[in-house]
């Protein structure tokens, strides 16, 4: 059974990412436009297929990993990732003066392929053959059961696109960057949170199942405080100190990234 409902979750994974890289191949030459980035199409399409397609393949099957209680297959699923997608990024990003975006972005879909061939053979072993059979009949259950699930997530793109395209349509590309460093400090603490679900989701599953409700929610209680109270520190690092870890991590040429950065310092309690 669950390799029947991990069968339907493959084919509606696929089926989504066929149609959003399928939507950015077509919108290339607009959101080229939109950032001030003329030819920029080819590139964009080059990475639609890392973002759309390879990157939630290889998530897809970190998920049947955790969701099987696999927690050592779903580290080394984590670290194949690691150890794949950051060395050929980095590469990317050294040699960007003599590739450009278009070899950056290629390299970093080349780690994102060899990490969802890696999951997926992770996966296999957890799982078996995921069976050719039956999904079809999942799918109605599956799509009333993940759409709710979809609309936090696809309001928090919704707004992060509008605040992007809304930046680069009337102050240009060197907010937008600035605006994605930002960002990319808040999504530490979201790193952070992912990481304790990992270890802390399986454990409260179990509990849930003995209907040991009192101690399922002392734990969620105290995991709640902990990790809130990670958010505080980290996010009081960027509000107060915020003018030297910018320029420390991304160069003084980025100071102009400070305010949203401390805005973000302030969210983060309230993400967790």
């Amino acid at each position: 059974q669950a390799r029947a409902v991990y069968s339907a979750g493959l084919l509606l994974r696929l089926a989504a990412s066929a149609l959003a890289v399928g939507a950015a191949f077509a919108l290339s030459g607009w959101l080229s436009r939109l950032y001030h980035l003329p030819g920029f199409g080819r590139e964009i399409a080059l990475a639609a297929l890392s973002v759309c397609l390879l990157t939630p393949l290889s998530l897809f099957f970190l998920s049947c990993l955790q969701g099987m209680e696999r927690p050592r297959r779903w580290a080394t699923g984590t670290l194949l990732n690691a150890s794949l997608v950051f060395p050929l990024g980095l590469v990317g990003a050294v040699g960007f003066g003599e590739w450009g975006y278009r070899g950056l972005f290629a390299l970093i879909a080349l780690g994102w392929a060899g990490g969802a061939i890696a999951c997926a053979l992770l996966a296999r072993g957890a799982l078996g053959f995921l069976r050719p059979v039956g999904p079809r009949r999942l799918l109605p259950a599956m799509l009333s059961f993940v759409l709710p699930i979809g609309l936090v997530p696809l309001a928090g793109f919704g707004a992060h696109t509008i605040a992007k395209s809304t930046l680069a349509f009337r102050c240009g590309p060197v907010p937008v960057g600035q605006f994605e460093i930002a960002l990319t400090l808040l999504g530490h603490m979201a790193m952070l949170y992912s990481a304790c679900m990992i270890v802390l989701l399986p454990a409260w599953a179990r509990l849930y199942a003995r209907r040991a409700g009192a101690e399922l929610l002392a734990s969620i209680a105290q995991a709640r405080g902990a990790l809130v109270g990670a958010a505080l520190v980290y996010g009081a690092l960027l509000v107060l100190g915020g003018q030297w870890v910018v320029p420390a991590v991304f160069g003084r040429e980025q100071l102009g990234a400070i305010p949203a950065a401390r805005v973000m310092g302030l969210v983060m309690p309230l993400m967790i």
